[in-house]
């Protein structure tokens, strides 16, 4: 048996008309269903268009809501932003790596990666207090600096439970410079240096000097080291 249209209330929706793109009943404001009996697909060789425009915030609300899931052949491009749920068996930036760009990821489980880059941003004649922005980077490449400096970590997370870790990659000349001092937010922080003492920097060398922030029960607690490379 074919597919007939059927009312809210489960009798035929009278006299159909199609124009176009568009199909209408006699019958106003009424709720359009397609008769569970049938067994045929709903098939469509043109364009379907949806004029309606109501926004969605939930799996019961928008322009077209279904219940059950959805497959699609080909490609599919949202305009807007794709929220709850899972992402299940995706391949994302296969071909393109721009593709599989986020601003933040959160993975629950193991994470295995075959390779991967850290981007590093670049801070010249350092002396004073000097802002390092998390969301530029967590590594930052510090040259011709004029004086020892107070690193200010700023847009750090504050979610409890979590470890946090920056690096600071200081090209040293003549006189040797280091982060003495260490600030969150514009808050200055204790450093619990390695070897229980604050490290000495060497001229002429390349060092890393590294910050291993700690969030727990709403407070940081930060670790410092330094290495020396010939």
């Amino acid at each position: 048996m074919g597919r007939r249209v059927l009312n809210s209330q489960g009798a035929v929706a009278g006299n159909l008309s199609i124009t176009g793109n568009t199909i209408a009943t006699t019958e106003t404001n009424a709720d359009l269903v397609l008769d569970p009996n049938g067994t045929g697909d709903v098939t469509s060789a043109d364009q379907l268009r949806i004029t309606n425009n109501t926004a969605s915030t939930n799996s019961t609300s928008g322009a077209v809501i279904v219940t059950g899931g959805v497959g699609i052949t080909g490609d599919l491009y949202l305009g807007g932003n794709l929220n709850g749920g899972q992402l299940d068996n995706l391949t994302i930036g296969s071909v393109t790596p721009a593709a599989g760009t986020f601003s933040t990821i959160t993975v629950n489980g193991l994470a295995t990666f075959s390779e991967f880059a850290e981007t590093v941003a670049t801070k010249t004649g350092a002396t004073g207090v000097i802002t390092h922005d998390f969301t530029e980077s967590n590594i930052w490449y510090h040259s011709s600096m004029s004086a020892n400096f107070t690193m200010n970590l700023t847009n750090v997370p504050t979610t409890d439970n979590r470890t946090l870790t920056v690096s600071l990659v200081l090209i040293q000349g003549g006189t040797a410079r280091y982060a003495s001092a260490f600030q969150i937010d514009g808050v200055s922080q204790t450093i619990r240096w390695a070897a229980y003492n604050a490290p000495t920097p060497q001229a002429s060398r390349y060092e890393i000097q590294t910050f291993k922030l700690v969030r727990s029960s709403g407070a940081w607690t930060v670790f410092g080291s330094l290495a020396s490379y010939g």
